[in-house]
């Protein structure tokens, strides 16, 4: 085996060695949407996360895409009970 050929094998190991740690990562998710939330947040992008879950990068795309809309709602709503207290005190 040259180097070459033995460059290709050890990150082709290394390739499925990183799938099986996140995989294992995500086991115990109850959901494909939290799976893909949890690999998302490692910085596997989509096509990675796509592979190691067996489904397709446009579901997780738009999986991840949602999640972040549902994260900007939540922040929103947070940020504007904090504000509202704030108003009702002005008002009395």
């Amino acid at each position: 085996m040259n180097e070459e050929e033995f460059r290709t094998v050890l990150l082709k190991k290394i390739d499925m060695n990183n799938r099986l740690q996140a995989l294992n990562l995500v086991k115990d998710r109850p959901s494909l949407k939290e799976k893909i939330e949890a690999l998302s947040s490692l910085g596997i992008g989509p096509t990675e996360i796509a592979d190691i879950l067996g489904t397709t990068p446009g579901y997780v795309s738009v999986a991840i895409s949602r999640l972040k809309k549902g994260q900007k709602k939540e922040e929103l709503a947070e940020s504007s009970s904090l504000v509202e207290p704030e108003m009702k005190k002005q008002e009395d």
